[in-house]
This record gives structure tokens, sequence and C-alpha cells, in this order.
């Protein structure tokens, strides 16, 4: 069993910042936007973001995910992996 939900908890946070850490450092070799050796964050980590976790029974951060509402930072991969034109054809 586990719940998911958006948090403004930094205990939790910073549980997530770990993950991501495992999840991008560790696993797969990412070490650039590695913080005190143990947590993932990078530039999108501002005040424009909504962390969103999965924590077990415990309480354990066993996943996350992130909401950017962005207003004026255009995003690396926009013209890469989202083409509106297509968005019809998938309704």
């Amino acid at each position: 069993m586990f719940k998911i939900f958006t948090t403004t908890d930094n205990e939790l946070i910073y549980e997530a910042f770990k993950l991501r850490h495992e999840v991008f450092t560790i696993e797969e070799g990412d070490n650039r936007y590695t913080v005190d050796g143990k947590y993932f964050i990078d530039d999108w980590d501002d005040e424009n973001v909504r962390i969103v976790v999965a924590v077990n029974e415990k309480n354990e951060v066993i996943g996350t995910c992130r909401i950017v509402l962005r207003k004026y930072k255009p995003y690396l991969g926009d013209n890469i992996y989202f083409d509106p034109d297509i968005l019809p054809t998938l309704l």
C-alpha cells in the first residue's frame, strides 16, 4: 500500500532528492547535479516546481516526480519531446 501526493515538507522533498541521486547518479552515472554527495538537485528545482512523492506505509519515499510550473524559462527538450500537432491524434 502506498500514497501519492504533492508535498512542501522539506524532509520528504530531501528524501525525494536522495532517491533521485540513487537513480540518476548511482545507477545511471549522471553526477552533474549531485549536491553534498547524496542529493540530485538541478536547475529545475526552484520555486516553480511541485514535488510529488509516493510513500509506503512507513512513510518512506519510494517514488517521486516533479511538476514544473514554468513561465519564463524554456525547457531544453520542448521541441524534441512534445509536438503539439500530434495531440489531436492522441485524443
